[in-house]
């Protein structure tokens, strides 16, 4: 969500005679477990006071005035440039209304990132960041501006070397030959896109190279052709899924019809660059042929590209240790009737029945009882969600189920614009699998936790259940405070490690303990390895 998004939304609360007002939206995060890429809602609080808070679990992420929100317009795109990225201003030349701009980064400065700004238009050289800058994704692009235009030649700058460039015109348009970095680049997702520009419109063949992050190899993975006149897509195109990477190396093929998917695409998957490219129904599908992966869209190709018929269809988290795929029917577009939610072992190569479901006929929401994969569903945490929707919502009891057996869940809301969460839940760490079993307990109050809040280990061998840990949401704002126990990200039973001190406002202050249970001396207890200085 861009800054200018955010201060249309908040103004909403203003319109409505609200002096605050609260937020929720998805942004994504770097998951070390898993080593890709995944979700995380987040909450972004206008106070009283014009003060603009984002917030996750009851810890202040980011702290901004409104003010500075709509004078100094930033586009976050993950959680660690919410966390640690700052643009800042300051006067060169009063006399001339020169400008200087400087990025930080986690408050130390981005070195040679930034340039100036003339008049308020960008002037002369300029090194930026990409749109999706992170830890795993430290791209740079260096160019020249001529009054906010890019002009010239730009080059993108990946660990010191040019992994793509191009040119611009005196309007600000890109011409001859490109190579482009797609908008999810990152050390495990090196996907560019060569091909060449006509006064800013895509045209001719464009190809789409991928970079294995161990190997080094860079392959031709896809490709196809933009129309010479109107730069849509035409004839047969193989496309890579917004979510390609290392392990979740999968394709799209099929015909473009007047820049519309038109007909059967079949989706194609491999588990790493070494091998071809096979079809779902031959890779993932071992039971049974009658259904391949992908489907077909309408002919008709007036209007937007719409799907019909039979669908499988791939989950946004999918990769080699999470193989989730959907099965059902479209008409006119829209997901109707049964559908069906299928896992395939990576393991064992087998392929089983994990869940479903139904979606209402002329709506297309989801009604009835609903059985759906855990977000972060692979093949050693293989949890899902079991209860009912309304009107596409999730109303009363929701049960996390594992193995068969119940291991948490809790109330949402019987009416209501939106799925809110009620009295006593249980809920799963992000890293929760087999030998990581642990889990929060606690109230939520409006969909706000509250009060106590304890943390619990499940051992995987002696089954034994555990309170490691805890402390406490205010009970208005949801922020925690007071003397709090934390798990590390990554505790599981070959790395126990708990931090213990103190919140003031949502944020750690003072000295946090660090401790250790010892892999093979678990039955003496935490033992303290460090402090850690937060200040105050």
């Amino acid at each position: 969500m861009t800054d200018f998004q955010l201060y249309k939304r908040l103004f909403c609360f203003e319109q409505k005679g609200q002096e605050h007002g609260t937020i929720n939206i998805e942004v994504e995060m770097w998951d070390q477990i898993k080593t890709q890429i995944t979700k995380m809602k987040i909450q972004i609080i206008k106070t009283q006071d014009n003060e603009i808070i984002y917030l996750n679990d009851g810890i202040i992420l980011r702290v901004q005035s409104l003010q500075d929100v709509i004078n100094n317009p930033q586009n976050f795109t993950n959680l660690e440039q919410i966390q640690n990225l700052q643009w800042k201003k300051e006067n060169e030349i009063n006399m001339m209304k020169i400008v200087k701009s400087m990025a930080f980064w986690n408050g130390k400065v981005l070195k040679d990132v930034g340039g100036y700004f003339l008049d308020g238009l960008k002037q002369g050289f300029w090194r930026e960041i990409i749109d999706n800058y992170w830890s795993q994704a430290e791209v740079y692009v260096f160019g020249e501006y001529y009054k906010n235009n890019k002009i010239g030649v730009w080059k993108y700058i990946f660990h010191n070397n040019i992994i793509g460039l191009g040119q611009y015109n005196y309007k600000g348009q890109r011409i001859s030959k490109w190579i482009e970095l797609s908008d999810k680049f990152s050390n495990r997702s090196q996907i560019t896109y060569i091909g060449e520009y006509q006064n800013g419109q895509k045209i001719g063949l464009w190809e789409i190279w991928y970079k294995d992050y161990e190997t080094k190899r860079n392959k031709q993975i896809g490709g196809g052709l933009y129309d010479q006149i109107n730069s849509i897509k035409i004839g047969r195109w193989i496309e890579n899924c917004n979510n390609f990477r290392d392990c979740s190396q999968v394709i799209y093929q099929g015909q473009y019809k007047n820049g519309k998917k038109v007909g059967r695409w079949d989706i194609l998957y491999r588990n790493q660059q070494s091998e071809a490219f096979q079809q779902m129904q031959n890779y993932i599908i071992k039971i049974t042929t009658k259904f391949s992966g992908g489907g077909s869209y309408d002919d008709q190709v007036q209007g937007d590209q719409i799907k019909i018929g039979s669908w499988i269809e791939i989950s946004e988290e999918f990769y080699k240790w999470s193989q989730v795929t959907f099965q059902g029917e479209y008409k006119d577009g829209k997901r109707i009737g049964k559908w069906e939610i299928w896992f395939k072992d990576c393991h064992t190569n087998q392929k089983k029945l994990i869940g479903g479901g139904f979606y209402d006929e002329k709506s297309s929401t989801k009604i009835g009882k609903w059985i759906e994969q855990n977000l972060r569903f692979y093949y050693n945490s293989q949890v899902t969600w079991t209860g009912q929707y309304k009107n596409g919502q999730k109303v009363g009891r929701w049960d996390l189920i594992h193995e068969e057996q119940q291991i948490g869940g809790g109330l949402y809301k019987e009416d209501g614009d939106s799925e809110i969460k009620i009295g006593n839940w249980i809920e799963l760490s992000h890293s929760y699998r087999d030998w990581s079993s642990v889990t929060y307990s606690g109230e939520y109050k409006e969909d706000k936790k509250v009060g106590r809040w304890d943390i619990w280990y499940k051992d995987w061998e002696t089954k034994k259940n555990e309170q490691l840990g805890g402390g406490h949401y205010d009970e208005i704002s949801s922020i925690k405070k007071g003397v709090w126990i934390e798990l590390s990200d990554i505790f599981d039973r070959y790395s126990q490690v708990i931090y213990d001190g103190e919140y003031q406002n949502g944020k750690k202050v003072g000295i946090w303990m660090e401790l250790e249970k010892k892999r093979w001396k678990l039955q003496e207890g935490f033992k303290k390895i460090k402090d850690i200085n937060y200040g105050n």
